[in-house]
């Protein structure tokens, strides 16, 4: 694993990254004392994943993509693009309190390539979270607060537009993430606003939760279940072994694949393979990876591949076979992964977001969006935004017209 040198070229001409020195602050309000740090490089990450996921057990926000095995497979794949500025503050009986996960990398698509990007760290390239945040104990936003300042006080020349995607809009953090970055004179913005729809799995069986969703949508997944029984020979099978889950996943990319390019899907780019097979190797035997398969007369034409964790399954990708559109194999299948999770207690099915077609299952569901602050001390930045409200601007009189 190759890491940026601290000398990093993401530093502007004429600014030198600062490193925190390891600092003791004292909370009055909390009545306690804290060790303020900014860790960097393979060392410093690895320093923290034994505590990871007991933080993460105890913050406010918890999703599959903040664990520990989630950064540190994403970290050895895609670290040469990134930049990594991760805070952490230590109680002073050595207990990890909290942990800011930030790092830099230049952006992916057209004018953004010419701009560093600040984000969560595991947040950016071909493996883009749905679902990172901030992580620290109760009661702690205060230190959460002072660790924020420190860091993008640190990185305060080192980018030119931060970008943090699919923030839940209820979540805790997003105050104080929004408010630190004021303090450091950026203007932020909540763009990209959208649904991540969440079935809620308040009745005992997968029937009653439909109730969700439409009358019509119900009888006609009745209706397609059906005609495909009695045209098919028709099996609904889980993979549990980490062997069967690699040779799974190579069936999922290539149903997925019936329907989208690489250039179109990243899950279907090789460092995002790489990733994923690494990741159902860890986490299916453990259960937090789910892979579910449709087959007709015995050939998989239907795969779902979903993460479970604490009380929500989160519908994180999809495939299946076009030549059987007409019995929407895939629809047929989250059945199966909506079953699996009433019988193992979960509380939510999250679609997450995007797809007008997941509005058919519920109109319930979590409001998120992307979190954008421009760094005022970055001339790019400035000019990359004004040209693109210029062209929105554009856009709308043009639409205007034409209406």
């Amino acid at each position: 694993m190759r890491w940026l040198p601290f000398e990093s070229s993401f530093a502007r001409p004429g600014h030198r990254l600062r490193e925190l020195t390891p600092k003791r602050v004292t909370v009055p309000a909390l009545g306690a004392s804290f060790h303020l740090e900014i860790l960097r490089g393979d060392q410093g990450l690895r320093r923290l994943l034994p505590l990871w996921d007991d933080l993460l057990l105890r913050s406010a926000v918890r999703t599959p993509f903040m664990r520990a095995d989630w950064l540190e497979i994403w970290s050895a794949i895609f670290s040469e693009d990134h930049d990594a500025w991760i805070g952490a503050a230590w109680h002073e009986d050595d207990t990890l309190a909290a942990v800011v996960p930030f790092a830099i990398s230049p952006g992916q698509e057209g004018p953004r390539r010419h701009l560093n990007h600040l984000t969560f760290f595991g947040g950016l390239g071909e493996v883009v979270s749905e679902g990172q945040n901030l992580m620290a104990l109760p009661g702690l936003e205060p230190v959460l607060d002072l660790l924020l300042d420190e860091v993008l006080a640190a990185v305060s020349g080192a980018w030119d537009l931060a970008c943090f995607p699919y923030l839940d809009l209820d979540s805790p953090y997003l105050p104080p993430l929004s408010a630190a970055l004021a303090r450091q004179g950026a203007s932020c913005s909540l763009v990209n606003e959208q649904l991540s729809p969440c079935i809620r799995l308040d009745k005992p069986d997968w029937e009653g939760c439909l109730h969700q969703a439409s009358s019509r949508f119900r009888q006609k997944l009745r209706k397609r279940r059906t005609a495909a029984e009695a045209a098919h020979q028709v099996t609904f099978r889980s993979i549990e072994s980490p062997a069967e889950a690699v040779a799974a996943l190579e069936t999922l990319l290539r149903l997925h694949g019936e329907r989208w390019s690489p250039e179109v899907s990243q899950f279907l780019q090789p460092r995002s393979r790489h990733f994923h097979h690494e990741l159902v190797r860890r986490w299916c035997p453990r259960k937090l990876a789910w892979m579910h398969v449709l087959e007709f007369d015995g050939q998989p034409v239907a795969m779902d591949y979903l993460f479970a964790d604490h009380d929500r399954v989160w519908d994180y990708q999809g495939g299946w076979s076009i030549a059987l559109r007409e019995f929407t194999p895939s629809y047929l299948l989250r059945v199966l992964g909506i079953q699996r999770a009433i019988a193992t207690g979960k509380q939510d099915y999250d679609l997450l977001p995007g797809g007008e077609y997941k509005n058919d299952w519920t109109k319930q569901g979590r409001r998120v969006a992307d979190l954008e602050a421009i760094n005022p001390r970055s001339l790019k930045a400035r000019a990359f935004t004004t040209v693109r409200a210029v062209k929105r601007g554009l856009t709308d009189l043009i639409s205007k017209r034409d209406d």
